[in-house]
């Protein structure tokens, strides 16, 4: 009767130290599957969305060229997320794993973001076996009306991550610049099959046309950064 308790007792030791084991085991595991994306804490599986806010208060803004940049081994984008509510003549570029990559113009009457607005926004799910990452932002150029270089003295940028996506009605995807060739009203009126040039050709050629008065106003900002320089060092 003895050694029976002594064999009961034994074999509940053993069953409590593996159920510790186990119970250390599942925390360990539970601990690696949580990973921070910049300073939220998330879980595979799980959607964060990932917002860049800009003011500029003195300055009527004529272009942007921004890159969001992303852990693609961490993190998938949803791509029907992106979202740039308040830019203009947004052209934006997702296809490169880890990159997603815009430009805003407005020439003419320029970007007013004198009170803080939201640039871009963009939703990722957390892929399985992801890593601590982080999603930043860095501007190429930013220019105002007349074509002068803005520096982070003229504007303010905040960035934030948080939990599952925007309302849909509140999001606004951007173009790649053919969506919006084709969508323009003119698209309606031009040839089709057999009748002068495609709408193919005519995309083409208002690519170019749009390639060349970038071109243009790169070199206008090239004689006019020029002209300061010889100005200074006269």
């Amino acid at each position: 009767m003895v050694k029976h308790k002594k064999s009961l007792v034994k074999l509940a030791g053993v069953l409590i130290t593996m159920m510790m084991l186990m119970s250390c085991a599942m925390v360990s595991f539970s601990a690696a599957s949580v990973v921070k994306v910049n300073d939220m804490e998330a879980a595979a599986g799980d959607v964060v969305t990932y917002t860049v806010k800009m003011v500029c208060p003195d300055k009527l803004v004529a272009g942007l060229d921004m890159t969001i940049a992303y852990d693609s081994e961490s993190l998938e984008l949803m791509k029907d997320t992106v979202n740039t509510p308040y830019l203009q003549s947004v052209v934006c570029n997702s296809n490169t794993a880890g990159e997603i990559v815009f430009n805003a113009i407005e020439a003419i009457k320029g970007i007013d973001i004198k009170s803080e607005q939201v640039i871009i926004s963009a939703s990722f799910k957390v892929k399985e076996g992801a890593v601590d990452c982080k999603v930043t932002n860095s501007m190429s150029e930013i220019i105002d009306l007349d074509l002068n270089n803005l520096t982070t003295d003229d504007y303010v940028i905040t960035e934030a991550v948080q939990e599952g996506t925007l309302p849909q009605d509140e999001v606004v995807n951007p173009g790649d610049g053919y969506d919006q060739i084709a969508s323009d009203d003119t698209a309606s009126s031009l040839p089709q099959n057999g009748g002068g040039m495609s709408t193919q050709t005519y995309i083409i050629l208002a690519l170019v046309g749009v390639v060349i008065l970038l071109v243009i106003l790169a070199v206008i900002f090239k004689i006019k950064s020029n002209k300061k320089k010889d100005n200074t060092e006269e």
